[in-house]
């Protein structure tokens, strides 16, 4: 399945001149096909992003990260409070929406609003201590599926299930404090 997306993709941003147009044309081929679903928050799961095409900020952004890596293009993860997005140079690119902006844009829009709507949170304030943007390394990302397990409920069921994933998270991406 991956080899046939990836030859797909690859015909998708054929016509690209610059890796930010490969880029543009990537993340909106892999948003109206593969990721064809639609977002569902919850979804962390590959192989139902694979299966269903349906998928969260997290998985998409790996799914995003892999293809791009396989077409050439060098782009790193990022986190803000309740999300994660791709970004390559000054370019954002959002594979849960299908769309790339400028740096600029995307952080007025997203960034802002994520810290606005979720970053006062103290879970937030002690897992981005100062920052603003959390970059992640490949490893990163795939931990973001387990620490996206790994917020308890408010009711605190299954809190040892939750523990073990953030320790998975934590053990992919050192750095990440959450």
């Amino acid at each position: 399945k991956l080899d046939k997306i990836t030859d797909a993709a690859r015909q998708a941003v054929k016509g690209a001149k610059t890796d930010n147009e490969k880029a543009d044309l990537l993340v909106k081929y892999l948003h109206k096909y593969p990721l064809h679903g639609g977002y569902i928050a919850d979804q962390n799961e590959m192989r139902t992003l694979f299966d269903k095409g349906t998928y969260n900020c997290v998985t998409a952004a790996i799914f995003y990260d892999l293809i791009a890596h396989r077409l050439g293009l060098n782009n790193r993860c990022d986190a803000v409070p309740g999300h994660v997005f791709l970004r390559m140079g000054d370019l954002c690119i959002e594979p849960t929406g299908g769309f790339t902006e400028t740096l600029e844009s995307h952080t007025k829009r997203i960034v802002d609003k994520q810290w606005a709507d979720e970053g006062n949170t103290s879970f937030y304030k002690n897992l981005f201590f100062h920052i603003r943007v959390y970059e992640h390394g490949n490893l990163g990302l795939i931990g973001g599926m387990y620490a996206a397990r790994g917020i308890p409920p408010a009711n605190g069921k299954r809190f040892d299930e939750y523990a073990i994933t953030s320790l998975k998270a934590l053990c992919l991406d050192p750095r990440d404090r959450g």
